[in-house]
């Protein structure tokens, strides 16, 4: 199985042949939405990945500044989880990637932070409390599926 990590590698060279548009703001700021909150799958790999809010906004700063474009300060500035249809289909789906919503009731090993995010983090026995918790609660049902 791929691991969360050879995923992000790969998801930041398919990004990467974004080429120009990841010069525009507005676009980045698009796609930052796009990656946060949400599971990426790659259509030709086994396995998920997803991007802390902080992690995120590096790795596309990262591609930006590839480009000679100043940093963005992207994380937690709204909006995180949405997909845009046009960002669905027109760039990630054509990269070969589809989104699902990433479930925060319980831990995800798919799911990538950053060191930065150490920073804003609980203590670790509060955070272990906190995923044992969420752990032990029923999975949310998804939107759209028939009452059961």
């Amino acid at each position: 199985m791929t691991t969360p990590q050879d995923l992000e590698n790969q998801l930041a060279d398919d990004l990467r042949s974004l080429g120009p548009q990841l010069e525009n703001d507005r676009f980045v700021r698009d796609l930052y939405r796009a990656l946060t909150r949400t599971r990426w799958h790659r259509f030709d790999r086994d396995g998920a990945v997803g991007v802390s809010f902080k992690r995120a906004e590096e790795l596309l700063n990262k591609l930006r500044d590839e480009r000679g474009r100043p940093p963005l300060d992207l994380a937690q500035t709204g909006g995180e989880g949405e997909v845009s249809e046009w960002m669905d289909d027109a760039v990630l789906h054509e990269l070969g990637w589809r989104a699902e919503p990433l479930d925060t009731s319980a831990h995800d090993d798919a799911h990538l932070w950053s060191p930065e995010d150490e920073r804003h983090t609980p203590p670790q026995d509060t955070l272990a409390e906190g995923h044992r918790e969420a752990d032990e609660r029923p999975p949310v049902p998804k939107q759209g599926t028939p009452g059961r």
